[in-house]
C-alpha cells in the first residue's frame, strides 16, 4: 500500500473535504470484497460499502457528493 504524503483540500460551498490518495497492491475487486467482509462483521459500521471508481462512468449521480466527483474527475484526468 502506498499513501500520498500530502493532503488535497477540496472546497464545495461551506464544505471542505480532506482527500489523500491511497494506492493498493491488490486488484480493486479483491479490496472491495475484503472491506465488505470486514464491514459485515461490525455491529455498527461507519461505512455502508466501498466502491471502486476507475473512470467518471463509475460515478453514481445523486449518491456521490459533488466534492467527491470533482476530486475524482481531476485525479482520473
Amino acid at each position: 500500500m502506498r499513501i500520498a504524503p500530502a493532503w488535497t483540500l477540496v472546497y464545495d460551498g461551506q464544505m471542505t473535504a480532506c482527500m489523500k490518495v491511497v494506492q493498493m497492491d491488490r486488484p480493486a475487486g479483491e479490496i472491495v470484497a475484503r472491506v465488505a467482509a470486514n464491514l459485515a462483521g461490525q455491529a455498527q459500521p461507519e461505512l455502508v460499502r466501498l466502491a471502486a471508481v476507475r473512470s467518471p462512468a463509475d460515478f453514481v449521480p445523486g449518491r456521490m457528493p459533488r466534492f467527491m466527483t470533482a476530486y475524482l474527475e481531476r485525479m482520473l484526468g
